[in-house]
């Protein structure tokens, strides 16, 4: 829809002023690399791409701005697995099998590329733009069809590999791990996705494919290789010290309970109190203060 142009369309149609006949000066030119499509086209230096033989110089230099403008994508695939607990990965070090540093280094690989069953995975694609400059943005897609502004987005699928001949077997389908959109209009992107690993030991290899959703012909494919190593050769858990002492702790539940507990006997306190009988008022007991009057007899008085 963006480009104008039905599926089976040659995606070189998508440069200007090329048609039937500029794609195939292109492709039975015989270049080195052949040409296939637009991205093997984009890979040429200038003064290699063919097809041009009709055009003047300012339609060469079109067609030469938008091969600049359309993106030369470049992707790099890392996987590993995040894990926070820095005791238990030291743990995990000593109980594994020495890594070959220098192999490690060639392919790329970083800490935690050790995956176990059932494992939590990160798959990191970087995806650079090289026709980019760093710090400036993707330039908005080459669409003069499209009646609006048009920026690159690039869907990401994550998928087990299928088989050689998908329509015989399982009917064609295939899990599919992760769909993401990518929309980052910078030079460089980091986009991460995460799927388990699988229940059982083994050598896996997945696919990965890097959709453009504006362009023909620049679609990718590459291959995630990886081996899961079975869960019993990990090393048994140790909880940190200050872990286990947590145990020892009361729970928030007990913490009410006793509270609850304390403010009963503190209001029985109160109330015992409160019944205890008052002192007697009368006279020359112990703890009356008021004064002691004797009885006077009369006839006294009288005398």
């Amino acid at each position: 829809m963006i480009q104008a142009l039905w599926t089976n369309n040659h995606s070189l149609e998508q440069l200007p002023y090329f048609g039937d006949s500029e794609v195939k000066a292109v492709v039975k030119s015989g270049s080195k690399p052949p040409v296939k499509s637009l991205s093997d086209f984009l890979l040429l230096p200038d003064a290699d791409k063919k097809g041009m033989d009709r055009l003047n110089d300012e339609q060469k230099q079109e067609v030469l701005r938008v091969c600049n403008i359309i993106p030369h994508l470049r992707v790099t695939t890392a996987l590993f697995v995040e894990e926070e607990e820095k005791d238990f990965l030291e743990g995990l070090e000593d109980a594994l099998p020495p890594v070959d540093d220098t192999a490690s280094a060639a392919t790329g690989s970083i800490r935690g590329d050790q995956i176990f069953e059932q494992d939590l995975v990160t798959l990191r694609i970087t995806m650079v733009r090289e026709n980019v400059t760093q710090g400036d943005s993707a330039h908005p897609v080459y669409a003069p069809h499209f009646p609006k502004t048009v920026r690159e987005s690039w869907w990401i699928v994550l998928s087990d590999k299928p088989f050689p001949d998908s329509s015989a077997k399982k009917g064609g389908e295939v899990n599919i791990h992760a769909f993401e959109k990518v929309t980052e209009q910078t030079r460089e992107v980091v986009h991460e996705v995460r799927f388990m690993a699988p229940q059982r030991a083994g050598e896996y290899e997945m696919q990965l494919l890097i959709l453009s959703d504006c362009y023909l012909g620049l679609d990718q494919t590459h291959a995630i290789s990886f081996s899961v190593r079975p869960a019993s050769e990990l090393p048994e858990y140790a909880p940190h010290p200050e872990d286990v002492e947590l145990d020892n702790e009361p729970t928030l539940f007990e913490q009410v309970l006793a509270s609850n507990i304390d403010e009963e006997s503190s209001d029985e306190e109160e109330d015992g109190d409160d019944d205890a009988p008052a002192p007697t008022s009368s006279a020359g007991k112990k703890g009356d203060s008021r004064p002691v009057v004797e009885d006077v007899d009369d006839s006294e008085e009288e005398d």
